[in-house]
């Protein structure tokens, strides 16, 4: 080492620096200056000092460690997996859909397109027939004057109780109303012998016209007991007997009123406008459920007692009438009329038309004298008029077949209906591509 002359280095005792958390040790270095010498030991101690410091730890150091959140990804991931559950639950949860239909309707028009209904249950068109009679008296003043001298006329029924024999009367035998007033019989009868049952006697009966002894309007009697002259005091007075059937009537003497042509006329007209409407509509109010009564399908006959001879001018004359109809079986009528109308309809088809309002058409019979009566087996009739027809979707048969199926394929679905013209479908939520699998959640309205 070269020599170099210094100032003498005098070291001194050591001193402890303090630095703040740490304490460093710094050697207390004092350089005595002695020519020509230099301590080589004190140099290199010096020199190291400078180059690189000691430190001394007054007290262990603390580790202060930095905490490092979850991954970024993998909370990302976390929160997709929560909104796609979620998702999944809202959407079955509230999974609907709400389905609009216009459905079919078409017009048609008949032109006595032509059917036959019959009263035996096994035919396409069955008919029952209604008879409803009515009676009615209509006030008049009379002004047509006779003199006239005329016997009273009625009918009674002859009975036997006496004998198992028959028992003949000759023509003009007497017989006694209740009151004493003597009528003659119109014809000779035999009234049949009495039969026995088990507890009572049947007795034998027949009908005779009679006529009053004498002319006169104190013979018009109405319904009364007669007995037989003849048998007056014997046991056959109380075993053969009379009973009025109808009122003995017609008898006059002298000035009488009576009905004028004029006064036919009123009534008649009478007959065939107020009295028959109210007898249709009698008739009407009769009809049982399902069955349906046309105006023309009824024959409609009166009666008026034209023959009054009256003391007196202000007269009731009575009006009887009888409305005979046929009243067809609604249901059948339908389906009939839509055959007719397309032939070629499929039974699904059928029965998803409404049954349209018959009541709008017109009816007649094909034979205009055909008689309506008891025996009446068959009917040939005719309709005309237009008929609106309304298809309805079967919505619970639709909605098992839309159950669960994509929204491509839905409209493949409505077209298979033929009541179905157009369709539209929202699905809640919006994003679903199926339809639910509870038809409950499947709502069907019809425009």
């Amino acid at each position: 080492m070269a020599k170099k002359i210094l100032e003498d280095i005098k070291i001194k005792k050591s001193k402890i620096i303090n630095i703040p958390n740490k304490e460093v040790y710094k050697p207390n270095i004092k350089i005595e200056h002695k020519e020509n010498f230099i301590d080589e030991k004190i140099v290199d101690d010096y020199f190291l000092y400078k180059k690189e410091p000691k430190k001394r730890l007054h007290s262990t150091p603390q580790i202060r460690l930095s905490y490092k959140g979850p991954n970024k990804s993998l909370l990302i991931l976390f929160f997709v997996i929560i909104l796609i559950v979620s998702l999944y639950i809202i959407s079955n949860k509230f999974l609907n859909a709400n389905i609009e239909i216009v459905n079919k309707h078409q017009i048609f028009t008949l032109e006595n397109r032509q059917f036959t209904a019959s009263k035996d249950f096994d035919m396409p068109i069955h008919f029952e027939l209604m008879i409803v009679p009515a009676e009615e008296s209509r006030s008049i003043i009379l002004t047509q004057t006779q003199d006239v001298s005329i016997k009273s006329k009625g009918e009674i029924t002859l009975y036997n109780e006496y004998s198992t024999k028959a028992q003949n009367l000759p023509i003009h035998t007497y017989i006694l109303d209740n009151s004493g007033k003597t009528y003659l019989t119109d014809k000779a009868v035999s009234i049949p012998g009495f039969k026995k049952d088990s507890t009572k006697i049947i007795p034998g009966s027949i009908k005779v016209g009679i006529t009053a002894f004498l002319s006169g309007s104190v013979y018009n009697i109405e319904a009364s007991d007669f007995a037989i002259s003849s048998f007056k005091g014997t046991i056959k007075s109380k075993k053969i007997y009379g009973k009025s059937v109808t009122p003995t009537t017609g008898g006059a003497q002298g000035i009488v009123y009576m009905i004028g042509d004029q006064d036919k006329i009123d009534l008649d007209t009478f007959a065939n406008s107020s009295f028959k409407n109210n007898l249709i509509k009698k008739a009407e109010a009769l009809v049982p459920p399902g069955y349906i009564l046309y105006p023309n399908a009824s024959k409609y006959s009166y009666e008026i007692n034209n023959n009054i001879l009256s003391d007196d001018p202000k007269v009731d004359i009575k009006i009887s009438g009888i409305l005979s109809a046929v009243i067809l079986k609604e249901s059948d009528l339908s389906l009939a009329v839509i055959k007719n109308l397309l032939p070629n309809i499929s039974e699904k088809e059928l029965k998803e038309i409404e049954t349209p309002d018959l009541s709008k058409l017109s009816f007649n019979f094909i034979d205009e004298n055909k008689i309506i009566d008891k025996d009446i087996q068959t009917v040939s009739f005719s309709l005309s008029g237009n008929l609106e027809s309304i298809w309805n979707p079967d919505i619970n048969f639709l909605k098992n077949n839309l159950i669960g199926i994509s929204k491509i394929n839905i409209q493949s679905i409505f077209k298979q209906d033929p009541a179905i013209i157009t369709a539209s479908t929202s699905i809640f939520p919006p994003w679903q591509s199926y339809l639910p699998e509870d038809t409950s959640k499947i709502n069907i309205t019809i425009k």
